[in-house]
């Protein structure tokens, strides 16, 4: 039986690595991280899609898109152990994704599993035009998710917690499975 605490996890880091932290750090090195968001901020906010993003790296790296996609796609193996967790918080719990993500990047990444199951509603990004860590994003959760005011949001990147515990969001650092399992049950959501 489902109760009127709210369970929010992110996408990139926890159900999967980020496969363009990944690409960008392997080819560039130092430069990756800037490159990362040079690339990926706007496809965040929703400026253009995936194939987009794609055709815009291929223009500005000299790289063929196609091998950039078979690239992304090899580095992104979904993490099973943690869809399965996700699936037996949402028996007892609403569970959300709160993802900064680029248009068509979910489905392209998990097509074939059952990854959509996990969640009774996303708050993605692109659909937004807000990103984490920005207050906004979460302004934006807490009153779409009114009158909860029990929302636990596990997040890999410390500096998107900060912003949603000002917001009144209980902000938990995911830092594997395992442990992200021990929280959950620690705080009485499993």
């Amino acid at each position: 039986m489902k109760d009127d605490k709210i369970i929010l996890f992110d996408c990139f880091g926890l159900f999967v690595k980020d496969p363009f932290v990944e690409f960008f750090n392997r080819r560039y090195g130092k430069d990756g991280p800037r490159l990362k968001d040079h690339f990926c901020m706007g496809a965040d906010l929703g400026k253009c899609d995936k194939d987009e993003l794609f055709q815009q790296m291929e223009g500005e790296l000299s790289l063929d898109k196609e091998l950039i996609a078979n690239e992304l796609k090899r580095i992104s193996t979904p993490i099973q152990e943690m869809i399965e967790l996700a699936k037996k918080c949402k028996r007892r719990h609403p569970v959300y994704l709160l993802s900064n993500c680029i248009k068509g990047m979910i489905e392209f990444i998990f097509d074939g599993t059952s990854f959509s199951e996990c969640f009774d509603g996303e708050f993605r990004s692109y659909d937004l035009g807000l990103i984490k860590p920005g207050r906004e994003i979460y302004d934006f959760v807490m009153k779409s998710l009114s009158p909860i005011d029990e929302i636990y949001f596990f997040d890999d990147n410390p500096a998107n917690l900060i912003e949603a515990k000002n917001a009144g969001i209980e902000a938990i650092l995911f830092k594997d499975v395992p442990s992200c399992e021990k929280e959950l049950v620690a705080r009485g959501l499993l």
